[in-house]
Order: structure tokens, then sequence, then C-alpha cells
């Protein structure tokens, strides 16, 4: 399945154009218009477009609860080698038994007409759907001999297809999604995905990361401000070695190298003494921690260019 990412203002140039496109249509081409829907079972029309020489089959979107129930019944379920959701599977089953017979003599009548099968969030599942199982299946596709194409496009549908069913519609089936619209890339799978990501977070750890970033920030604020009592070079070095080290956060790399910085060669200035009350930068950034690392140190190339 073709997957096709737009910004805000792409969103509105296509959907001006899926308008126009339609605009063709007139009243008494509706074949076919159910708009009342029920659980596994959404509402849609069927129309003829002889301008584009297509038949229309558009499914309607959720709207109410029984749309609702549909989407949730997303429980995964084998199709094919792969898993397919549940709930979309059983509308597509639904329209297909009401409307097959009707589409396929509508074929016959038109005789090199194509198919396009559209829809929109719940009904962009299900037309894909739809389209998958005509297109894989002999006896159905055989009942639309006199059609050289179906095909399904579908706006911001929901996750409907494992990655295997969905690389085998490419030819056939387009999708398009708005950004970082959630609905697209919400299922089960990405559900417990999540979970097991969430469960697996150190959270005391990255508290602890966050508070000591807090205090590499503050430290090297005043060790930038208080760069004056140096050389314009040992204050670029430090800017450097406080953009290196806030992504590494190695507490004895940084305390060690800023002591060389600021303090090598003139002392401690006066006004960096604000920034602990020890007699080094170590007080301050390590926060009295007694933990020590082992990572590879950074501070002596660092340091020997600054110096």
């Amino acid at each position: 399945m073709h997957r096709i990412t737009l910004s805000c203002q792409q969103q509105q140039v296509a959907y001006s154009c899926c308008c126009n496109a339609l605009s063709a249509l007139q009243l008494h081409n509706i074949r076919k218009f159910v708009p009342h829907n029920t659980r596994l079972r959404p509402a849609y029309f069927i129309a003829v477009d002889h301008t584009q020489q297509t038949i229309t089959w558009a499914i309607r979107g959720t709207k109410n609860i029984s749309d609702v129930i549909t989407d949730i019944s997303g429980a995964s379920t084998p199709l094919d080698g792969g898993r397919v959701h549940w709930g979309i599977l059983q509308a597509s089953k639904a329209l297909l038994h009401e409307e097959c017979g009707h589409l396929s003599s509508l074929t016959r009548s038109y005789p090199g007409y194509s198919v396009a099968i559209v829809g929109h969030s719940l009904g962009g599942g299900v037309a894909a759907m739809i389209a998958y199982v005509i297109n894989t299946r002999v006896s159905l596709r055989r009942q639309f001999r006199c059609c050289p194409r179906i095909s399904s496009i579908s706006i911001a549908p929901p996750a409907v297809m494992s990655s295997g069913l969905a690389a085998a519609s490419e030819s056939w089936s387009s999708s398009v999604v708005y950004s970082h619209d959630p609905v697209p890339r919400l299922s089960p799978a990405a559900v417990v995905s999540l979970r097991n990501e969430l469960l697996a977070v150190d959270w005391t750890e990255e508290l602890r990361n966050t508070i000591l970033e807090a205090e590499y920030t503050q430290a090297i604020t005043a060790a930038i401000n208080s760069a004056g009592y140096t050389t314009s070079a040992a204050a670029a070095q430090l800017q450097k070695l406080a953009a290196e080290l806030l992504q590494s956060k190695h507490i004895q790399d940084l305390s060690a190298t800023l002591n060389t910085v600021v303090y090598g060669r003139r002392g401690r200035p006066a006004a960096a003494a604000a920034v602990g009350d020890g007699s080094s930068f170590e007080t301050a950034l390590a926060g009295g921690s007694s933990g020590s690392s082992s990572s590879k140190s950074h501070s002596g190339s660092i340091a020997a260019g600054a110096t």
C-alpha cells in the first residue's frame, strides 16, 4: 500500500483536488445510497462517473457509536499469512456480501470502466480491505472480468493490515496520511509496543539525569560568564566543552576540564566562586555524588587546546 504524508497546506490542496474530481458527479450518477450504518457495516454510496469512466464506491468514515464499535473491534486476526483488523475485515465482508453482485453488474454494463473504492478514516480502511480481498481472490476478481482495474484510495485510514499484506497491495492501493495523525499509526500491536517501552524505562535514572543536567547548565552558565577573566580562546573552548559534555553527561570529565580551562593559568576568578562552595567546580557539578565514570574522557585533548 502506498502511503503519502502531507503537510497542512498540501492536505488542503489535495482536498480541493478531490472535490474538483468529484464535482462531475450529479444526482443521477448515484446508483445506490445507503445513508444508515449498523455495527460492522458503515454507510456508503455507489456512483458511475462517465467523465472519468469510473465506478466509484465511496464508504463513509466514523459517525456514530455503531461505527465506533467497528473501530475498536481491532483485535488482529490472521489472513493470508499476515494479520488484519478484525472489525474492518468483518465490515468489508458485509459490504461485499451486499454489493458484490450489484458492482459486478455495473462493470458489465460499462465495460472498460475501472472501479475506485474510496473512503475516509474507517471508510478508508474498509475501502483498502475490500480492494485487497477482490484483487487476491480469483473467484471474486473473475466476476469483474470486464473491469480493467480495481483500486482503493484511503484518506487517513486506521491501521488495517500487517506490513506484508500492505506491500502486496501496493499496485492497487494508496493512502493519504496527514503529518503526525495518530489514527493511521494506532493498532493493538503499537499499544503493546508502547507499553513495553514505557515499562523498560528506568524512570529513577531519568529523573536523576534531568536534575544533573539542570546542575550542569547552571554551573556551565556561571563558568562562561566568568570566562572574561581568561583568554578568548579558553572561553571558546569552554563553550565547545559545554556542548559536548551536556550530551555525554560525564561528570568527572566536565568538572576536571572546567577546572583546567577556567583555573589552569590564572587561578580561580572571583566571579566563579558563586558556582560552588568548594575549591573547584566538582562540588557544584557532582552535587556531592560519589559515583564514578568509566567512560572515555574527553578532557585531555580539549584542555590541551585551551591552555
